[in-house]
């Protein structure tokens, strides 16, 4: 029901969560990549 009375928040939300498993995604390979080295 909220879904469908505020798409935009939940477009947002949703956005903001892909852009911070991108950030966390790139530490994570760089610290690996690191430990590798």
């Amino acid at each position: 029901m909220l879904n469908f009375v505020r798409p935009p928040v939940h477009c947002h939300m949703l956005r903001k969560f892909s852009l911070v498993s991108r950030l966390i995604r790139a530490s994570v390979n760089s610290f690996l990549s690191d430990t590798q080295l």
